[in-house]
């Protein structure tokens, strides 16, 4: 693993900065240990996962997308909405009480903390002077991968999906009175302080320059989602409610898809660098193999600890779980590979540069072993781990991905970053066990996938056009592109589910005589 002759007056290190004076390489080692486990990746993982409730997400986000610099508190404002002027309660205290009962279960979204017991209210934002004015939370990045997904298949951004958003934000046709009371309240806060708030500036600035092209699946049906919605006919509070379900289900299902390519990505790359014959599949090949890796059943059916929705939610757990490790390894493998390929290099790239130019691979190992070498100085490893993984016959990028690994293996379960961003992140997202999720618990089982009937019915209205239907066989291919396969012995109450809200049209027992409509 010493590669210090191969090197020696080619290669100087200054400090913590590593150059290749001849070739214009250079990179500078972290100093931090925070900085070798930065995993943000601008083509595929542009956010840091955090436990957020649905409905706060949408209204961070949206906040950020508009780069609205709302300085307003809710609790401001939900102080003044009681005692308003248009608000004549004829000195009945009830009815004030009521009014507040409304407000809290209508339009406040409460957020607990994991490092606090307080909560935090948030508002949720059905109009655009909501965003505009109202104080969202941090939502650490997840702003990046909306705008991600909105990017289309020419890597242009779908502006016209967000301008009919902003419009049914805009819009008060629609609003109830109890909406108006609250943007009363808003416009004379408003007035009160004097401010003069600009209009909202659609920021977007995500890019990407090659790289992988990986987020295009679960792009194209989130975009199609979204116009479906703001096509419903039902009411804009409804709309809003449903695009915060949307938000929680494709981050979460893009969150698994990520971390299944990734994983395989990594370990092709590591074959690749320790001889082995291998195959890089193609973004179509993992969308296709992606198909199958939900399968469901319904909470209601018996549910045997072999079954592949509970043996599949073990294996995401775990893809979850060392995808963290895989991103901060790629984050670094690029770091080092930047001053050659480009800050957005893929594995492929990579493993394809150092085939072709033994410089380059030499400025791979050498930069991967500084990096391990520094990173066993600053990781959480005891002293056995250090040593065994310096004697070890692994290459240094192996050994780097080791480190890492065995760093977070030493904590607490309820302290390893991987778990509490992985597939906590999941449960959280999905809100596990609720009727718009696709998981559920059950004693003696733990968690597994499990269809709630709510999500089925919004699946079918998102896939079926209004007014439409699609045969049973089709809606069946059309949910496999989101992930989702029922269980063979799950299909019967899926149909039985489908029936038993009007949306299945029977005609006969066949297959090709049963259809799947919309109501809305």
């Amino acid at each position: 693993m010493n590669l210090t002759d191969t090197i020696k007056g080619k290669i100087s290190n200054i400090g913590d900065t590593i150059t290749w004076e001849e070739k214009k390489w250079s990179f500078k080692l972290p100093s931090i240990q925070k900085e070798y486990h930065e995993r943000t990746l601008d083509d595929i993982f542009p956010f840091s996962p955090v436990p957020l409730k649905r409905e706060e997400m949408w209204a961070g986000i949206i906040n950020k997308v508009l780069d609205s610099k709302a300085e307003l508190s809710v609790k401001e404002l939900l102080e003044q909405i009681p005692n308003h002027k248009l608000v004549n309660y004829d000195n009945n205290i009830e009815l004030k009480e009521r009014l507040n009962i409304l407000l809290e279960d209508l339009y406040l979204i409460e957020s607990r903390s994991s490092k606090s017991t307080k909560n935090t209210s948030y508002i949720l934002p059905f109009h655009i002077d909501i965003i505009k004015n109202v104080k969202t939370g941090n939502i650490r990045k997840l702003d990046n991968l909306f705008r991600l997904l909105l990017i289309d298949e020419n890597g242009s951004v779908a502006s016209d999906i967000f301008e009919d958003l902003v419009n049914l934000l805009k819009n008060v046709e629609s609003l109830t009175p109890l909406d108006n009371l609250i943007l009363n309240v808003l416009s004379d806060i408003k007035e009160q302080s004097k401010e003069q708030k600009k209009a909202y500036k659609y920021e977007y600035d995500v890019q990407i320059e090659g790289g992988y092209q990986f987020v295009q699946k679960q792009g194209q049906l989130f975009r199609r989602d979204m116009r479906r919605i703001i096509e419903m006919q039902v009411s804009n509070i409804e709309k809003i409610r449903y695009f915060t379900i949307l938000i929680g289900i494709h981050f979460s299902l893009y969150l698994i898809r990520v971390n299944y390519f990734v994983d395989d990505e990594v370990q092709t790359f590591f074959g690749a660098i320790n001889g082995k014959d291998v195959y890089w599949k193609s973004i179509t090949e993992h969308h296709i193999d992606f198909q199958n890796k939900i399968p469901f059943t319904f909470r209601d059916l018996k549910t045997p600890l072999t079954s592949n929705p509970v043996v599949l939610y073990r294996e995401m757990q775990q893809k979850l779980y060392i995808g963290y490790i895989n991103m901060v390894f790629i984050k670094m493998l690029r770091r080092i590979a930047q001053p050659v390929l480009g800050k957005d290099a893929t594995l492929k790239d990579i493993w394809f540069e150092m085939s072709n130019d033994e410089d380059f691979k030499i400025w791979i190992e050498y930069g991967m072993e500084m990096v391990t070498k520094s990173y066993l100085e600053i990781g959480d490893l005891s002293s056995d781990d250090k040593e065994m993984l310096l004697k070890s016959k692994k290459n240094w990028p192996e050994c780097f991905h080791e480190a890492v690994k065995r760093h977070y293996a030493r904590k607490k379960p309820s302290d390893r970053i991987p778990n509490t961003t992985g597939y906590r992140i999941i449960n959280h997202y999905t809100e596990r066990g609720s009727s718009f999720s696709f998981l559920a618990s059950k004693g003696g089982v733990g968690d597994y996938y499990a269809m709630g009937q709510e999500l089925l019915i919004l699946l079918v209205h998102l896939i079926v056009k209004q007014g439409d239907k699609i045969s049973y066989k089709n809606f069946l291919k059309e949910i496999k592109e989101y992930g989702f396969v029922p269980e063979s012995n799950a299909e019967p109450e899926l149909l039985k589910k489908l029936d038993e809200v009007g949306l299945l049209q029977k005609f006969s027992d066949s297959g090709d005589a049963i259809y799947v409509r919309t109501i809305f």
